[in-house]
């Protein structure tokens, strides 16, 4: 009998689970999103921490003013800490993305601004993989979630390259 109640408590908590996410997709349909960016590095922002060891690995602090064109239309302001190794020239970085302007689904135009958290890595052949996640936003663009990737190539004072990423609208 115990087994028999055990079986069931586990079928009925999975399909609690199950039913929020299927209602969630029902109402939240995934949104492509696409375009062109440029990143601008912001010289004023940058702070050398410390540089170790024979690889001559520094840390150090910087900021890029971020330009976006396509699905997203807006500039953004982002923050992060990094790690670049001068011998190698393979560098990661983390930090925070504040984006504001407009999504552009289907015709209509959503308004307002997010925060992301980012995410930079690349190599000796100076092509940078950025992936960013949306943590929250206001106005229009209040509820939308998701994550945009980024190729981008160095160019004039930063980089440019493309985007490309899945969003929804969080109920």
């Amino acid at each position: 009998m115990k087994k028999l109640y055990i079986t069931f408590l586990v079928l009925v908590l999975s399909l609690a689970m199950i039913v929020p996410v299927g209602a969630v997709n029902a109402d939240s349909p995934q949104i492509d999103v696409s375009g062109d960016i440029e990143l601008e590095f912001d010289f004023s922002a940058f702070v050398p921490e410390k540089t170790v060891g024979e690889a001559n690995v520094m840390f150090c602090s910087m900021a890029f003013f971020v330009t976006y064109n396509g699905d997203l239309e807006g500039a953004a302001y982002e923050t992060f800490n990094s790690r670049v190794n001068f011998n190698s020239g393979a560098f990661n970085s983390v930090g925070i993305q504040d984006f504001e302007g407009s999504l552009w689904v289907d015709g209509t135009e959503y308004v307002g601004s997010f925060k992301a958290h980012v995410r930079h890595q690349g190599g000796e052949d100076q092509v940078t993989k950025v992936e960013q996640t949306i943590i929250s936003g206001t106005g229009d663009l209040a509820n939308l979630r998701g994550t945009i990737n980024f190729i981008v190539s160095p160019g004039g004072l930063g980089f440019t390259g493309t985007y490309s990423g899945k969003l929804h609208f969080a109920p």
